[in-house]
């Protein structure tokens, strides 16, 4: 008995290992740490920095600035070398986003293939990247149409910045001169944000508000704990401690972001408003002139949390780490401040005409970036069909990591 069962375990195991080499197969590799059968690289990223981008960074200089990874069947290529990033990011056979069984089950309530992913679509996977492409060029008409980076976005920006000003005063009166800033710029840029896709802004002690900072923080958690990382695509894990908890209130936050978004949704709907306000309004009226199931409420709802994720929480952490380092560094501050001032001549705020005339003001804020990459590794993507990268043939359906962060100081 005890015989058969181990004969039964070990068959079971070797065609695992069989099956996930198959889809792991890659002639001629970048080079990159040992790939153990099943696991992959997963015992040599446990050994590294348990913060992805600097483990990334170790692997960078210890393999070159193009390395091979696997975890389980996934092939993972990181990119560190900066010429090689720069043309993999113009490449349009590296635009599709990668998929992660675990961070589709968190976003979409469902399994991540590409095949299950065409719910999105309703339509057939091989249409999916023709139909991204049609939904992009409609967002960024949509948002120039908008006002987005003219001056209507920035009178928006301008009107919260007052706005911002005026709850730190609040806040420092209430709390004998100490104030959590964090929270205050992520209401400020999610505010912006929310403005334009629909046409709405929230008090920054609304507890609409809260769900929205509430949902951002948890997108951050999928980017830091499951993206990149043995959790993102071994989702079995979810039914073990410490993940079944994590996954638990992620998928939790994330249905009751998308249900946020799917009410707006419905409000702006029964509104019917003749003039186009926002996002919202102006992707209803489309998909009343294209009924080709692609311009769906679902799609909509996932179209608001990319502007949000992208749009806010990478301005707000941008405000937080620059004062902070200018605490660190008051000579920097004192610097940037009177260059404000000497340009603001006696103005209350200073507007996008002034740009040229402040050289020591967007030097440190780029300094504070290069520091600090608001996102120290890129979204990561999949290789739809063979293409060359450096040196190397890169297989079809390989997730491609970009690590910005390696052009950083981390000390």
């Amino acid at each position: 008995m005890i015989v058969s069962f181990l004969l039964c375990t070990a068959v079971i195991i070797l065609i695992l290992a069989l099956r996930i080499r198959k889809f792991r197969a890659w002639k001629d590799p970048p080079p990159g740490p040992y790939i153990h059968p099943i696991i992959g690289s997963i015992p040599t990223m446990a050994k590294l920095d348990p913060v992805p981008y600097k483990a990334f960074h170790s692997l960078s200089e210890m393999f070159g600035g193009l390395v091979r990874l696997c975890i389980v069947k996934q092939n993972l290529l990181i990119v560190t070398d900066f010429e090689e990033m720069k043309k993999c990011m113009n490449n349009e056979e590296l635009d599709d986003r990668m998929f992660a069984a675990t961070v589709g089950m968190i976003l979409f309530d469902k399994n991540s293939s590409p095949k299950s992913i065409s719910f999105l679509f309703k339509n057939k996977p091989f249409d999916m990247r023709a139909q991204w492409r049609e939904l992009r060029r409609f967002m960024l008409k949509s948002l120039r149409d908008l006002g987005y980076g003219k001056s209507a976005s920035e009178d928006a920006v301008l009107h919260e910045a007052h706005l911002v000003i005026d709850n730190i005063k609040k806040k420092m009166d209430e709390n004998n001169g100490v104030v959590s800033l964090g929270n205050i710029f992520n209401c400020a840029a999610l505010n912006v944000v929310w403005n334009l896709i629909a046409a709405t802004k929230f008090e920054y002690d609304d507890p609409n508000m809260a769900k929205l900072v509430d949902a951002v923080n948890s997108f951050m958690v999928v980017g830091k704990d499951v993206i990149g990382k043995p959790f993102g695509n071994m989702p079995w894990l979810r039914f073990f401690p410490p993940f079944r908890n994590k996954m638990k209130k992620l998928v939790s936050d994330m249905e009751t972001f998308r249900n946020f978004i799917g009410e707006s949704i419905a409000e702006r709907r029964a509104l019917g408003d003749e003039d186009s306000k926002c996002f919202i309004d102006m992707f209803l009226k489309q998909a009343e002139k294209a009924p080709s199931g692609l311009y769906t409420d679902e799609q909509l709802v996932h179209l608001c949390m990319d502007l949000f994720i992208a749009g806010s929480e990478t301005t707000s952490k941008s405000q937080e780490y620059l004062i902070a380092l200018m605490l660190h560094y008051p000579d920097v501050q004192t610097k940037v401040h009177a260059e404000l001032d000497a340009v603001a001549n006696g103005r209350s705020f200073i507007d996008i005409n002034d740009k040229d005339h402040l050289p020591y003001t967007e030097a440190t804020m780029n300094e504070a970036w290069r520091l600090w990459p608001t996102a120290p590794i890129g979204p990561p993507r999949s290789v739809y069909k063979e293409v060359q990268i450096g040196n190397y043939k890169v297989p079809k359906n390989t997730g491609i990591m970009y690590n910005t962060s390696s052009y950083s100081s981390y000390e």
